[in-house]
């Protein structure tokens, strides 16, 4: 039988701030990736907005993932 460890949930700031520090980027370097404003991307890090779909794909190009990471991120959160 396999234990299951309880994850608390995380905000998906915090993830995009994690993957921004581990490439190196700031937030205008995400912002030109992803073609929103810094102040989008900001608010998106600073919970005043939520990841939608069109963020979620542009969030998932940015970073090489799947858009339904971020969106189970957001649905988590």
């Amino acid at each position: 039988m396999i234990d299951h460890v309880p994850v608390e949930p995380f905000h998906p700031g915090e993830y995009i701030n994690d993957e921004m520090e581990a490439r190196g980027w700031t937030q205008d370097d995400l912002a030109d990736v992803m073609g929103i404003t810094r102040r989008q991307l900001v608010n998106l890090i600073q919970g005043k907005s939520g990841v939608t779909p069109d963020t979620a794909h542009r969030l998932a190009g940015a970073f090489g993932q799947d858009a339904e990471t971020w969106m189970h991120l957001q649905v988590g959160f």
